[in-house]
């Protein structure tokens, strides 16, 4: 290959240095780092019983040789942070290898920009489901206040001619229904900003265009559940963590 490679014109032998020669130093050099990070984690560690019998087994250096493949191909230090609270979290809590080995792939798939946005998602949890609780409740709330002004507008062009009025007795009744309605949507729209921190893209610095492509993404994993349509809003608008997502950040603890 090296002589294939070389056979480029003009840049057959940068590219030769390159694959051959600074790329192995580089995959050396992330999985010296990794290593020695888990090995000042565990110095620290105290009172934690290590399952030495899993750690022996055949299955579990499958998982770390596999693990260790993935650390030296990524450049990214979110991902091989998370890929060194994983093995951490196999070595303290034992779950079986195929689990582990499930979600070490779920990891390798995830954009570096995606592991902040679904660690804010996890941590923010209770706040995101108040936030589709009050999308829920804006949705009903405003079609009411459409009801009800729909019918105002039909009884003042005489459509239910001498009839009882549906919503008080007369015009100051109805005004006063209605700014009843409308405060209660501007309730609603108050109470969703103040659980709206995980769905501005300025928490993580990116664009509204990077922003919800990575949400998309991470809804298509399956680690997110887009609860939007149900309430007929835009997409990604109304975004939970889902159980595979919380289960991949309670593996990613320290």
């Amino acid at each position: 290959m090296k002589t294939a490679i070389a056979s480029i014109p003009v840049i057959g032998n940068a590219l030769n240095e390159f694959v051959f020669e600074a790329r192995g130093r580089i995959k050396q050099d992330r999985i010296n780092k990794f290593v020695e990070a888990l090995a000042s984690y565990l110095a620290g560690l105290e009172d934690v019983e290590l399952d030495i019998d899993q750690i022996e087994r055949e299955d579990f250096g499958d998982f770390f040789e596999a693990l260790l493949l993935k650390v030296s191909i990524t450049h990214s230090e979110n991902k091989r942070e998370a890929f060194k609270n994983l093995l951490l979290q196999q070595i303290t809590q034992p779950k079986e290898i195929d689990y582990a080995l499930l979600l070490m792939n779920v990891i390798s798939e995830l954009h570096e920009r995606e592991i902040p946005i679904l660690e804010k998602f996890y941590n923010l949890r209770a706040d995101c489901s108040e936030h589709t609780a009050w999308h829920q409740r804006l949705s009903l709330r405003q079609d009411d206040l459409t009801r009800l002004q729909k019918y105002i507008e039909d009884d003042q062009n005489g459509a239910y001619g001498e009839n009882v009025l549906a919503v008080g007795d007369g015009p100051g009744n109805q005004e006063q229904e209605l700014q009843r309605r409308f405060a209660a949507v501007s309730e609603a729209l108050g109470e969703i900003k103040k659980y709206d921190t995980a769905f501005r893209p300025e928490t993580y610095s990116l664009s509204g265009e990077d922003f919800y492509m990575l949400l998309q993404d991470l809804c298509n994993k399956g680690l997110l559940m887009d609860y939007s349509a149900k309430y007929k809003n835009d997409p990604y608008t109304l975004v939970e963590i889902s159980a595979m997502g919380t289960r991949l950040m309670e593996s990613l603890k320290e």
